[in-house]
Formats: C-alpha cells, sequence, structure tokens
C-alpha cells in the first residue's frame, strides 16, 4: 500500500527532510503528490502519534516536506514513549498479527514493555511477564541472534503460554552492533501464520527502536 511505502521511506530516511515527491512511489505531478502524501501522513498520524494534532514522530516543513523523528525508548525498565505503541499497532495491522509484543533485554532478564493485540492494555502490559536469557522461544532467539519460526508451538518444550494460546510463533531478537537488546515477539492462534517476508518487514520496522532499548 502507498501507506506502508510512505513509511518505509521515511524510516529509510528519518532524521532527513523529504519532499512529498520523492515519498511518493510514482512520477506524478507535484501538486498531486503533495495531496496523497498529505493524506498518508494524516492516516500515519493517527496511527503513530500520542496527540495526532501535535505531531512529534512525523513532522512537516512547507517547502521542505516530512520527516520522522528518531526515536529513543526511554531508559526506564518498563516504559516506553507513545510512539512505540502506536507503531506497534500499526506494524500488527499492516501484517494482519494477532498478537505481538516488545520484549527489553535488561541484564539477564526480557522485559515485556510494549504489546499490540489482547497483551495491550492503556499504554501499559496487560499481566507482563519477565523471562530469562534463554528461557522460553524467546529466550532462544536471544542466545542464537537469530528469528526464529516456531510452526507447532505444541510440540515445543521452549514454548512458554501466555495471553494468546498460540498455536505458532514468531520470535525477531533486535541486535544493536553485536548485542541483541530487545526482542520482538507475535503469536497466532492460526497454523503456519508465518513466513520469511514477516521476519523481512520486522527486523526493518524495529531499526526504528534499536538504538532506544539498548540504552
Amino acid at each position: 500500500t502507498l501507506e506502508a511505502t510512505v513509511l518505509e521511506s521515511l524510516v529509510a530516511r528519518r532524521g532527513s527532510w523529504t519532499t512529498a515527491e520523492d515519498l511518493h512511489p510514482d512520477r506524478i505531478a507535484k501538486r498531486s503528490a503533495k495531496a496523497r502524501i498529505k493524506g498518508v501522513v494524516f492516516r500515519l498520524r493517527k496511527k503513530l502519534e500520542a496527540d495526532p494534532s501535535t505531531p512529534k514522530v512525523v513532522i512537516s516543513q512547507r517547502d521542505w516536506g516530512y520527516r520522522l523523528e528518531d526515536v529513543h525508548v526511554a531508559s526506564q525498565l518498563s516504559t516506553v514513549p507513545p510512539m512505540t505503541w502506536g507503531f506497534l499497532r500499526y506494524l500488527a495491522q499492516r501484517l494482519g498479527l494477532e498478537d505481538c509484543v516488545l520484549y527489553r533485554r535488561q541484564g539477564h532478564d526480557l522485559v515485556q514493555v510494549a504489546a499490540a493485540g489482547p497483551k495491550a492494555g492503556e499504554e501499559e502490559v496487560v499481566e507482563p511477564i519477565v523471562l530469562r536469557v534463554n528461557q522460553g522461544i524467546v529466550g532462544s532467539a536471544v542466545a542464537t541472534g537469530e528469528a526464529l519460526i516456531v510452526r507447532d508451538t505444541q510440540l515445543d518444550q521452549r514454548y512458554i503460554p501466555d495471553a494468546l494460546p498460540g498455536r505458532t510463533e514468531l520470535t525477531v531478537p533486535i541486535v544493536d552492533g553485536r548485542e541483541v537488546v530487545g526482542v520482538f515477539d507475535s503469536e497466532s492462534s492460526k497454523p503456519r501464520s508465518y513466513s520469511d517476508e514477516h521476519i523481512r518487514e520486522i527486523q526493518q520496522a524495529m531499526d526504528l527502536l534499536r538504538e532506544g532499548l539498548g540504552r
């Protein structure tokens, strides 16, 4: 979709101004590009901003275009800025995910700090759990530094049930340099829900949150 294409372009150029013409994937008239991108940004702000009327994530400047501000997850153990929640909701909607949870690595622990789906409360994780590194499928991704797709959680002894009784699970480590600083985890009640394309898109999206998780 055009919405996804624009967000990917803003992520790739985050911190820099980009004109509407450069954000639009097709060569169309300048006035048409501005009108279409303006509508797309309006919809993105509704999903990403705490208050879309005073944007702090996707900002705009006449004649300069649009800029995605760098996102730094707060250093507190269990709090993240509103944009993180909006970003997870957008990602879940775009990829059709029933559930997703963001973990921050804190020493030897993995702490749930944001979510979309059944674990998401009013900007707080519902009944958050803390895992040890190497514990569960999430911990295994930290240990190996590689994404995992578990096709049948009932056959995997590492599986730890959470809010959604998942049949399949996808876990993507968030790596900063050589260090795993967090984990993106998703479960689905349906079999064969995940693919390598999910991994690729999630890894690209997590670039926005990587630096803050490592702080």
